[in-house]
């Protein structure tokens, strides 16, 4: 059974601020290959949000029900303050935050090391 998420922003913000990730960017952890269905690595059973919660209060492991290869890591940067207007006012351009800017550029980057073509 395919699990549901209702988003509600303020509390993905107060998520962000809180745990330093927001809903948007955990849906990775979750969902990284965008199946949103979870399943255990070692087995083909299917499990529920409700499984899941139940599993977690009585204290037992649930990280076989999750991707763990492609978690996110945080980077800490220190950039100069000019460099960080600027930043933002590209972000500010294309609609997005500085740190979704940041990860774009990154990741394009790197593709391109690679040689991959981007979508």
């Amino acid at each position: 059974m395919p699990i549901g998420f209702e988003f509600d922003a303020d509390k993905s913000e107060v998520n962000r601020r809180k745990h330093g990730i927001d809903f948007v960017e955990s849906q990775r952890l979750w969902f990284p290959l965008g199946d949103h269905e979870m399943k255990k690595k070692k087995s083909t059973n299917e499990t529920t949000s409700e499984n899941l919660e139940q599993r977690f209060a009585e204290g037992k492991d649930i990280l076989d029900y999750f991707e763990t290869e492609n978690i996110v890591r945080r980077l800490s940067l220190d950039v100069p303050a000019w460099a960080i207007k600027r930043l933002d006012k590209e972000a500010n351009r294309r609609g997005i935050t500085r740190q979704s800017l940041l990860k774009t550029w990154i990741i394009d980057r790197l593709d391109a090391l690679d040689g991959k073509k981007n979508d």
